[in-house]
């Protein structure tokens, strides 16, 4: 008789509704602008640097300082002779457009993980938070700016620690 109690509590939490895991997309801080200006830098173990990334009339121009083996391009980063392809530009970076729209939803609490060929993103509270590509890079958002693009994220290669910093980002059209 004791366990009638107990026995009713169990059926009742089992037959409770679970709430349903939110498979809707989160929308991108703001929209990826055609024409823009971003300014920053980039700062490791060897130092600091800053970057110019401009794009104008579909044409890209990228200037970094010599920071190490660096080198960066639109959509490709590379560290001495190794060469990681970003599964987005880097411009889809900063202004966290990270989803294609074909990626494998999973719910844990108010975070969600979408999951597609050789990436995993994470969003919390409809923010990015990593993304991980293979298991060779990741980047980590860390601030985000009331202007719609990404304050602050860190980049990890194997043994490499890159920081990047947006300090501007101007919208030419």
């Amino acid at each position: 008789m004791k366990l009638l109690p107990l026995a009713f509590f169990l059926i009742l939490i089992s037959c409770a509704k679970k709430p349903l895991c939110d498979t809707s997309y989160p929308e991108p801080l703001s929209q990826v602008p055609e024409s823009f200006r971003i300014y920053g830098y980039v700062s490791s173990v060897y130092g600091k640097t800053p970057f110019l990334l401009a794009k104008e009339n579909g044409e890209y121009e990228l200037k970094v300082g010599t920071l190490g083996n660096l080198r960066l391009y639109a959509d490709t980063l590379c560290y001495g002779d190794e060469c990681y392809d970003l599964p987005v530009r880097f411009e889809d970076l900063i202004f966290a457009n990270l989803l294609k729209g074909n990626e494998k939803v999973i719910c844990k609490g108010n975070i969600r993980v979408f999951k597609g060929e050789g990436v995993r993103v994470v969003f919390k509270n409809g923010l990015p938070v990593s993304l991980k590509i293979d298991n060779a890079l990741s980047v980590s958002f860390l601030a985000f700016s009331k202007e719609g693009f990404v304050k602050s994220l860190e980049i990890n290669l194997a043994d490499y620690r890159l920081s990047v910093v947006i300090e501007k980002a101007e919208r030419l059209r």
